[in-house]
């Protein structure tokens, strides 16, 4: 029933607005300082505590980028990073560094990438619908008695 149920554009198009923030793409902003050491990378992670940033105009910016574009040296790392400011230190072609999270962008697919789910979703709930309407007629129709005599 479901797969049968015809949508219209104008009802996906409305469907994908009501619904654009399901359909995201997360981009990572990240910055990247090189260092001469491992010891060099992590004495500055320390300087800069919890509050403190590495400084742009000596660090190299990334991004934003998804997570399938992101550099292999520093993917797992990035993709661990969850609030800005979060750091680690990485071997990068014999190189150390510090990462940093910048932030996290999240943007909205464009509507024609995501036509299939927006399809998908709402004749799932197009479906639903129809399913407990056809149970609520059949409730009102029915007359069941409940003897709890023994």
């Amino acid at each position: 029933m479901r797969d049968s149920l015809a949508l219209g554009d104008d009802d996906l198009r409305a469907h994908y607005e009501a619904t654009k923030s399901s359909y995201v793409r997360r981009q990572w902003l990240l910055r990247r300082e090189a260092f001469a050491s491992e010891a060099a990378a992590r004495a500055e992670d320390q300087r800069l505590g919890a509050a403190g940033r590495l400084d742009a105009a000596r660090a190299e910016s990334i991004g934003p980028t998804p997570p399938d574009a992101l550099p292999a040296s520093i993917a797992p790392e990035a993709l661990s990073f969850a609030q800005p400011g979060q750091r680690a230190a990485v071997l990068r072609d014999g190189t150390w560094a510090l990462v940093e999270l910048e932030e996290i962008r999240t943007e909205p697919l464009p509507f024609d990438a995501v036509r299939s789910q927006v399809t998908s979703s709402l004749r799932l709930i197009r479906a639903q619908a129809a399913f407990h309407a056809e149970l609520a007629r059949l409730r009102s129709q029915s007359q069941i008695e409940v003897s709890e005599a023994k």
